[in-house]
């Protein structure tokens, strides 16, 4: 509030300043030479809540760490969460736990199509995403954000997409899926609900599959706001979409290994 005075509010006690993570085995600092900033990993080196680090001492005290399940109520502080932050309405029996995003998306791919299938990501994208469909043996199509308007016109407003070049290349490629990222990995574009009922409408009429990987939800800035991808499909009454997220990004919980997907359709889902 900017009197100086927040005796009050310790909910994030260290934001102003970093933690000093040395010698705790983390990626990014483990392969980054003495006095290298470490941009290159979307990592935070802020404390994590106290509520939450609270939670997981409290759970250590426990002495056994053996196979677990999600219990109930985990599935309905997301659904809440996602109801309340993002206007999305998801019963917990439409959740699936996933241990990261990346083997979420190989998982999807495995799934919902065959090897040799085309798979149309978006580029410029984040590097395991983008090898994860080569690596499971999938074809990836290479789609472009628009560099200029049509015939040479004006450039193109920054992260603008080419609608018109992602039909011809889901036709002409025979896309069976794409990987789409809301908010867009690395470039950070936070889609429109036109935008995003866009591709949607693309998708349904060149029969193509959707994962929408959502990690960044919750850390769009500026008065933007985030759009479920499956919201923007049930507007236009496309199911054929799974959604991929996690707190790890938010809440700087990464090397907990802890997220989820949505799959909404019942059939889809089985």
């Amino acid at each position: 509030d900017g009197d100086g005075d927040d005796d009050d509010d310790d909910s994030f006690p260290e934001f102003s300043g970093g933690v000093d993570r040395r010698g705790q085995h983390t990626v990014k600092h483990s392969f980054t030479p003495d006095g290298v900033l470490p941009m290159w990993v979307a990592d935070m080196d802020l404390a994590t809540a106290p509520v939450v680090h609270a939670a997981i001492v409290e759970r250590a005290r426990h002495p056994t760490f053996g196979y677990t399940v999600q219990p109930p109520e985990l599935w309905e502080a997301v659904s809440a969460w996602q109801r309340e932050q993002h206007g999305w309405t998801v019963h917990p029996d439409e959740f699936v736990f996933a241990s990261n995003l990346v083997s979420a998306t190989v998982n999807f791919l495995h799934a919902f199509t065959a090897p040799g299938d085309a798979v149309a990501v978006l580029l410029p994208l984040y590097a395991p995403l983008r090898d994860a469909v080569s690596g499971a043996g999938r074809r990836p199509v290479e789609l472009r954000m628009a560099d200029a308007g049509a015939d040479g016109g004006p450039a193109a407003p920054f992260g603008a997409l080419d609608l018109p070049g992602m039909r011809r290349a889901f036709l002409a490629e025979g896309v069976r899926a794409l990987v789409w990222c809301s908010p867009h990995n690395p470039i950070g574009r936070v889609w429109s609900a036109p935008e995003q009922r866009a591709v949607a409408r693309l998708c349904q009429e060149c029969g193509v599959f959707l994962l929408s990987d959502e990690i960044h939800a919750d850390l769009t800035l500026w008065g933007l706001r985030h759009v479920p991808m499956a919201t923007s499909c049930a507007d236009i009454g496309y199911a054929h979409v799974v959604t991929a997220s996690s707190p790890g990004k938010a809440w700087n919980l990464a090397g907990l290994h802890g997220g989820f997907v949505v799959i909404q359709d019942d059939a889809l889902r089985r």
